[in-house]
């Protein structure tokens, strides 16, 4: 009689006891691959809802606790560059359907963290994890601060917008750009791509699947519609300019105009209309330490003229 011991069911169905423990090692390697992508886009995107938090509650926090918060948010800082440039509108509904369609469906990864390539092998960067990406952002983003910090305080919306795109590029390029540009030279960071991450949580988590479509068809009308759902959203152009370079040529004409004197602080400004054509109108209020009271300065604004009132020269 043998004394051999009976192959279990697992070691048959996985064809003996040395490929079920190549199963096993398989296994184990990829819940702590799929760990680790947890815990890198988990604090990742805490890290940003964070900011996005704080960015929103900047007004509320400034009133009622005299907390200053320097950046926008992600919203806001897509709407302004949308203002600039109307086609990042169309870039943003183009990179939010892709995440969407590679998410959501079945595909092949070459890596086992959810990468292509073209390399038999790659080489793991081992300092690369979740402090690769939130690091550089708090860096960047205190160092584009303290530069801008004691700038005209005209110019501080230009700052803020300045800073928020430091931040949330930073984030992006550390998270998606530059571990995709590391893997063509044969090196993987130490974290899977988010499109795996949540391609396999859905296998475990169907209902993610509709959240995650809800989530980004939102986003997509919110960012190309900003700022929706508040009103829609109006042309971007309007006597032919946007309302940042509207903004933009009136305060360097009043700084050109005051050389010398107290100078004068951008207010608001509004859609309107001069000599029965479209224009910008831009409202100018005295600095608050300044100790000249309101004038009335006006500045009307369109793609060919300047023109302020004469009480933005008293």
């Amino acid at each position: 009689m043998s004394d051999a011991v009976p192959p279990s069911a697992a070691e048959r169905l996985a064809g003996g006891p040395r490929r079920a423990s190549a199963a096993a090692e398989l296994l184990v390697a990829r819940r702590e691959i799929l760990r680790r992508g947890y815990l890198f886009w988990g604090i990742t995107a805490g890290a940003i809802l964070v900011t996005e938090a704080l960015g929103a509650a900047s007004g509320w926090l400034e009133n009622k606790l005299h907390v200053h918060i320097p950046w926008p948010t992600i919203s806001s800082t897509v709407g302004h560059l949308e203002d600039r440039w109307s086609i990042v509108g169309a870039v943003v509904v183009g990179v939010i359907a892709a995440i969407a369609f590679y998410a959501l469906s079945r595909k092949e990864e070459n890596t086992s963290q959810g990468r292509t390539t073209r390399r038999a092998e790659n080489r793991t960067v081992r300092f690369y994890n979740w402090r690769l990406s939130i690091v550089p952002a708090v860096a960047a983003g205190a160092i584009t601060y303290l530069v801008q910090r004691g700038g005209a305080p005209e110019d501080a919306n230009h700052r803020k917008f300045v800073l928020g795109c430091v931040i949330y590029a930073t984030f992006a390029f550390y998270g998606v750009i530059l571990p995709s540009i590391l893997i063509r030279v044969g090196l993987e960071v130490q974290f899977p791509t988010l499109v795996y991450t949540v391609r396999h949580l859905r296998a475990h988590r169907p209902w993610i699947a509709a959240m995650l479509v809800a989530a980004l068809s939102i986003l997509v009308i919110h960012l190309a519609l900003y700022p929706w759902p508040d009103i829609t959203r109006e042309p971007a152009q309007y006597a032919g300019l946007s309302a940042n370079g509207a903004q933009s040529r009136a305060i360097a004409k009043i700084r050109a105009i005051r050389a010398g004197r107290p100078p004068l602080l951008y207010s608001t400004q509004i859609r309107g209309v001069d000599n029965g054509s479209e224009a910008w109108v831009v409202f100018f209020k005295p600095a608050a330490a300044s100790g000249i009271p309101y004038g009335g300065c006006v500045v009307v604004v369109t793609d060919k003229v300047v023109n302020p009132t004469a009480e933005c020269s008293k």
